[in-house]
């Protein structure tokens, strides 16, 4: 069973942050941390670096559709602009899909 969410990753040495999203079939908020580290490519090499130790996951909300997940990431990082901040890895305020196969805006 396929179960949509939302995660936080944070390096804990900086407090810097990475907001992502989780909508795979097959994926369960458990798999956060333990089969699943990001879909960031930087967050995954630093993970890779600096050993799993140095960051903490948390999973933020799970959804019935990948569209709503979708969604709600893209409402999140929009909100606080985490593309343009300091303190977040993310380096777009998400996409609604657009780039992501298989999801059309309606």
């Amino acid at each position: 069973m396929t179960t949509p969410f939302t995660y936080i990753i944070t390096h804990i040495p900086t407090n810097v942050k990475y907001y992502g999203v989780k909508y795979a079939p097959g994926c369960h908020p458990s798999d956060l941390g333990t089969k699943y580290f990001s879909s960031s490519s930087s967050v995954k090499s630093m993970i890779k670096t600096e050993g799993l130790e140095n960051f903490s996951f948390q999973v933020r909300k799970t959804f019935p559709t990948k569209e709503e997940a979708i969604h709600w990431e893209y409402k999140f990082l929009t909100r606080i602009d985490a593309a343009g901040s300091s303190m977040w890895f993310n380096r777009t305020n998400g996409t609604l899909g657009i780039s992501k196969p298989g999801y059309k805006l309606s």
